[in-house]
């Protein structure tokens, strides 16, 4: 090969080599900018009062915007736009726009036939947006991400609307906007994990959409509802906080919705649900179910239904005599929606001794109709008689009548009526002989709990049956870390993975009789943070409490005790393991029993001690602050102060210590304190 022919093909590498290092190295940019080719864009100065309808405009595919913390400003032009991703007649996809600060825009952010599918990366990530009429806005366009953002002070903080399909929202902040999010003419649109609130309007409107879901949310102190839905069908509404709604109800859900599933919700306002006789097909509960409900409690069924700060609501007055969590009596929107399986907020919100049998006796009629009620398909949601039977056992021929009062009575048995079909759906049925399923991942276990009947006896032979029980034991994990997940381990080394943890505790319904799990372990994150064997196993009706220590930030190694025994026994044996852990730049809490039985956590002081201390959480509504707000660790014995100021034209409207008013104060002060507080303002 001649020199020449190398000079060339050298020529032809480095040409090719200075294309790859462009593609892969950031480009730097100022405002405002055009970009219509791929690659990654890094914008390195301010930019305000921006008088162009655009501050950055992307027309090309594969292109990541990251901001660097610097300002985008406009001039509150109409139909100014700061980051504008579309190309004019075609689509484009995997857009990626970051860290940056925009103001003074018509709107913050707009993606236009941004077509991406699955596998793509479409994200909309870590903005500050403050006073722009529409925040973030999303239109023709699938498969976008919008998370880690906050947003403030906006007409329409997020608008997904025009068809749009497969859109996440996900952790962001919205606060002291118009609407919080507004869902329109949508498919498959998911709200997660957000903090919505002070909105002048609603904290979340969904129209003509379907396959909305919104789960693990807290939407509070908006004027009107937090959530407002019209039709929308096939909805999902799970594991949020709606409260504190300044006019109306907290949650509306208007005309035109079916298909819906809203469960174990917390709703803590003056007027907590509105419901239009022309939606249908919701379902307000599920069937009784192992899992540490929205109040931390261990059974999954409807929703918790309180009050405003102060009040008590439907949840918080309900009989719960068996202290299982749920309430005895079902609470009724209207005679088309009934949660019969409402929440309660109870100190005896854990599993409680399953009855002694008792004799059962039928006539044949009677066997007839039950076993008539059992044949329900696979394909059918168990229904919720089974845990009125187990619960409600004395009262669950009176409870039947109050609800079922317009239809015919399920298990009602005479010589002239043999068989019976509720005019209720099914999952609001209550039917008998249903066992309690307990599903823990790939095992089942059939709790045959007490079914005494209360049906009729009818005249004739008679047969007398005696019901078979199993009954069930019970472990409870104390000092947990909430969001932890706890693991049980069988006898045949197969893995259990148990709901999230939302509190410090979880009780655990285990069959007695045989030891089918051998050891546990606690899990954060992907990590492992504890674990021990199940040296003891719990006998029919008992509890045995495993005690978990988290491990402390050390960097020799530390040994915990997890103790597996009962309150009354000596605890001499305890199941000792070794935890290596690294140096972390925080002190996680670790929660400790004293000898009364008080909780308190570990801190350390400014000479590197750990002290026992105990938390104050403070909050304040709309219209105020508190100082200072949020979870505040306090040394055990010390003092705390807090000032309450209203806004401007504002003024201090209520003040609740541990849930009870006391004496107004623009000052308030917790001293000697020994156990954990909260204290919450209110404005007017």
């Amino acid at each position: 090969m001649s020199g020449k022919s190398f000079r060339y093909l050298g020529s032809l590498i480095l040409v090719i080599l200075i294309a790859f290092i462009a593609s892969v190295t950031a480009q730097p940019i100022t405002a405002p900018a055009v970009i219509t080719s791929s690659g990654v864009y890094e914008l390195t100065a301010d930019a305000r009062g921006i008088t162009d309808m655009y501050g950055i405009r992307i027309e090309a595919s594969d292109v990541i915007l990251d901001g660097q913390s610097h300002f985008l400003g406009g001039d509150n032009r109409d139909k100014s736009v700061g980051i504008y991703v579309n190309r004019f007649g075609d689509s484009i996809t995997n857009v990626t726009v970051k860290n940056l600060k925009l103001d003074d825009w018509n709107n913050g952010v707009s993606y236009q036939y941004v077509k991406g599918e699955e596998g793509d990366s479409n994200e909309i990530s870590n903005l500050d947006i403050i006073d722009c009429p529409t925040g973030i806005h999303i239109e023709y366009s699938d498969v976008i991400s919008i998370t880690d953002n906050l947003i403030r002070d906006c007409s329409k903080a997020i608008n997904i609307e025009q068809t749009s399909s497969k859109v996440t929202v996900d952790k962001n902040t919205l606060k002291n906007n118009g609407v919080g999010v507004i869902v329109m003419k949508t498919s498959d649109v998911t709200l997660h994990d957000n903090t919505i609130n002070t909105c002048e309007v609603y904290g979340v409107q969904v129209i003509d959409s379907s396959g909305f879901t919104i789960t693990k949310n807290g939407i509070s102190d908006n004027k009107y509802a937090a959530l407002q839905v019209e039709n929308t069908v096939d909805m999902v509404i799970t594991d949020n906080n709606f409260s504190k709604t300044t006019t109306g109800p907290v949650v509306v859900i208007g005309n035109g919705v079916t298909g819906a599933k809203i469960l174990n919700n917390y709703f803590g306002s003056v007027i907590n649900i509105s419901v239009d006789d022309i939606s249908s097909d919701i379902i307000w509960n599920s069937t009784l179910e192992v899992g540490v409900n929205i109040l931390g409690g261990p059974y999954k069924g409807g929703n918790y239904w309180g009050s405003a700060p102060g009040l008590d609501g439907f949840s918080d007055t309900v009989p719960d005599e068996d202290g299982y969590g749920i309430g005895d009596k079902p609470y009724e929107i209207n005679s088309f929606n009934i949660d019969y399986l409402p929440l309660t907020n109870t100190d005896k919100n854990y599993p409680a001794p399953t009855p002694e049998p008792e004799e059962i006796v039928l006539a044949e009629s009677d066997e007839e109709v039950i076993a008539e009620t059992n044949t329900t398909s696979e394909d059918e949601q168990v229904t919720d008689e089974t845990f009125q039977e187990v619960f409600a056992q004395e009262t669950k021929e009176t409870e039947l009548g109050e609800i079922n009062e317009t239809v015919t009575d399920i298990v009602s048995t005479t010589e002239k009526n043999t068989s019976a079909t509720p005019a209720i759906s099914v999952q609001n049925e209550f039917q008998e002989e249903e066992p309690v399923l307990i599903t823990e991942n790939s095992e089942t276990f059939i709790e045959e709990e007490n079914k005494a009947a209360t049906t009729e006896k009818s005249t004739g032979n008679e047969t007398q049956v005696t019901t078979p029980v199993t009954r069930n034991g019970y472990l409870l994990f104390s000092g947990l870390t909430p969001e932890s997940r706890v693991i049980l381990i069988t006898n045949t080394n197969q893995e259990i993975v148990l709901d999230t943890v939302l509190t410090k505790s979880l009780s655990v319904p285990v069959p007695a009789g045989f030891p089918l799990y051998t050891s546990w372990k606690v899990i954060e994150g992907n990590e492992t943070s504890a674990n021990g064997t199940i040296d003891r196993y719990p006998a029919a009706d008992e509890t045995v409490v495993i005690t978990v220590s988290m491990p402390e930030p050390a960097s020799s190694p530390l040994i915990l005790a997890v103790s597996n025994s009962d309150e009354n026994e000596k605890p001499d044996n305890s199941t000792l393991f070794e935890i290596t852990t690294p140096v972390l730049s925080y002190q996680p809490e670790t929660q400790i029993t004293d000898d009364t039985g008080g909780n308190f956590i570990i801190i350390e002081n400014g000479f590197g001690e750990k002290m026992p201390a105990h938390t104050v959480t403070a909050y304040a509504g709309p219209g105020g602050a508190i100082f200072p707000e949020g979870t505040i660790e306090v040394m055990a014995g010390k003092n705390i102060t807090f000032i309450i100021t209203p806004y401007e034209n504002r003024q201090i409207d209520y003040l609740l210590i541990d849930g009870s008013n006391v004496t107004v104060s623009s000052e308030y002060q917790f001293t000697d304190i020994t156990e954990d507080h909260t204290i919450i303002a209110g404005f007017v």
